[in-house]
């Protein structure tokens, strides 16, 4: 009998450990990659290696990430109509907002009372309870056309890029919906995707009829300068790293789902590679704290992950 007690102990004991299961070990400079084949993977710069950091399940076209002040991490998923929960402790996944308003969700933007903001190409931004999921329409119409990006300025305000017959950047009001002109065409083409740099201006990536180039925009007065251009990739996702560059999330055209490279902007005119992977994704997530930056040269080919 006793020996049976010690063996239901240690089982138990097992079921705890894997329920406690933690994810992977991150640092500063880190990066989340949410793979379109159902994934999240962790991509080590300074080691030019990844692993899998948590299961998407059917989840198979994320679009965006952001992450919350508890440490969790929102991911939005276009195809399926649905924005995620990803536990920053467990990896365990869970269902914020699903279907009625959120449509084909292209963007995510946290506040700092946590509301959840979100663009969507069914033509408006919501606004979402964290806790319940509770969908409010935000702003529609106006600028509002088709919204492909969205982030949280340093004034407050979300700040939008909408494609590609609305070819503009604008504001809008997180309480009101107000929206406010800041920029529209000029160098714009089809923009993809925003990020803010340290100086609070602002970097649009562009999908040209060629190659995609990226435009440095002044929020003050709107002002678009080119900063690099010739990017022979699609490149859907922007997130500034912890040097002051910033991330790029691309793949050989719009339509590829099984490739993907990430680039890195040195905020001085030059585009490199990081590393390529068999997988595609549209979105990335770096881990804030200073990190080294590791690039590839044109031989040392593709990136050697660490597989499980």
């Amino acid at each position: 009998m006793r020996g049976f007690q010690i063996l239901l102990l240690a089982l138990l004991a097992s079921l705890g450990a894997r329920e406690c299961a933690t994810l992977p070990e991150t640092h500063p400079g880190d990066i989340l990659l949410p793979t379109l084949d159902g994934r999240v993977v962790l991509f080590h710069p300074e080691k030019g290696a990844w692993e899998d950091y948590a299961s998407l399940g059917n989840y198979m076209f994320p679009t965006d990430i952001a992450r919350e002040a508890s440490g969790d991490f929102l991911i939005c998923d276009e195809y399926a109509s649905t924005i995620l929960r990803l536990n920053g402790s467990t990896g365990t996944l869970s269902v914020v907002s699903q279907g009625n308003l959120v449509v084909a969700p292209t963007g995510l933007a946290v506040g700092p009372d946590g509301a959840i903001y979100e663009s969507d190409a069914a033509y408006w931004i919501l606004r979402i309870d964290p806790a319940t999921g509770d969908q409010t329409l935000l702003a529609e119409h106006g600028y509002v056309f088709d919204p492909v990006g969205v982030r949280l300025g340093p004034d407050g305000n979300l700040y939008v890029v909408d494609e590609p017959l609305g070819e503009a950047l604008f504001r809008v009001d997180p309480l009101t919906g107000a929206q406010s002109l800041v920029t529209r065409r000029g160098f714009f083409w089809d923009m993809e995707e925003l990020e803010f740099l340290q100086d609070g201006s602002i970097l649009v990536s562009n999908w040209g009829p060629v190659s995609t180039s990226l435009i440095h925009v002044d929020p003050s007065d709107g002002a678009q300068t080119e900063v690099a251009s010739g990017i022979n990739k699609f490149v859907p996702g922007l997130a500034r790293d912890p040097d002051g560059g910033v991330y790029l999330a691309a793949a050989p055209d719009p339509y590829s789902t099984t490739l993907g490279t990430l680039l890195r902007y040195d905020g001085a005119g030059s585009v490199v590679t990081i590393a390529d992977f068999p997988f595609g994704f549209r979105s990335l997530y770096v881990f804030p704290g200073n990190g080294p930056v590791r690039t590839t040269s044109d031989t040392w080919g593709h990136l050697k992950g660490l597989y499980r």
